[in-house]
């Protein structure tokens, strides 16, 4: 980790949000803890709130996006909530958070547009009954639609192939498209498939892919075409 860039960033950040602060743990990792308050504008009102924080710095920041959760015991940890099984906040899937972060890459940045619009929505929910950024599905289902989207597809099993061949080390171009178009890798999704594993490792790949497998099986979703 590049601490002096960290240190830059914090300093970006105190302005802003004077209630985080910078913490270096006793294991060495660092994170940003403290009160974080907000006010939005929405729909004629004006959403003022205020949360206990923890914002986990990884080593490769800031290639990869630091990991967040509440620790002031007013988010109720449940997938409703959209917070992940240890706790942190679900910001989207996986891929998707971490190909918006590198367009930053920046902590500030992080923090207002991700933190915030947050426990902004969490707050609308709580009170208003809605969420103003939209209400994303959670878990393995939200996974799946995402690869929908990202790979332009409603078949499931063209997803399933798509993730095989990237959670796969060694695979080639002359090989034919997971989408099932009869072309070739390098005369199809090439371009894609090269981006998307910039972002994410293979065994992140094949992670997920054992998600939405288990998926399938629990919601007896078809998986094998006619």
């Amino acid at each position: 980790m590049n601490i002096e860039l960290l240190n830059k960033h914090i300093d970006r950040l105190k302005p802003m949000f004077p209630g985080l602060k910078l913490t270096e743990k006793l294991n060495g990792k660092y994170s940003v803890i403290g009160n974080i308050d907000f006010s939005v504008k929405y729909d004629g009102k004006v959403i003022k709130d205020d949360y206990d924080i923890e914002i986990m710095i990884p080593d490769t920041y800031p290639q990869c996006p630091p990991a967040v959760q509440e620790i002031g015991d007013r988010i109720l940890r449940c997938p409703g909530n959209h917070i992940n099984d240890d706790g942190t906040f679900c910001f989207g899937a996986p891929l998707a958070v971490k190909q918006t972060f590198a367009q930053q890459r920046e902590l500030l940045w992080f923090v207002k547009e991700q933190v915030v619009r947050f426990l902004f929505n969490h707050s609308c929910k709580r009170d208003y009954g809605i969420r103003p950024d939209g209400e994303l599905s959670h878990g393995p289902k939200g996974l799946l639609e995402y690869y929908y989207e990202l790979f332009s597809t409603h078949d499931n099993v063209t997803v399933l192939e798509f993730l095989r061949l990237l959670s796969n080390n060694q695979y080639d171009d002359n090989d034919l498209c997971p989408c099932a178009s009869g072309k070739k890798i390098r005369k199809c999704h090439y371009r894609l498939i090269k981006k998307v594993r910039k972002f994410h490792k293979p065994e992140e790949f094949q992670t997920e892919l054992f998600l939405i497998i288990s998926y399938f099986g629990l919601n007896k979703v078809k998986t094998v075409n006619p």
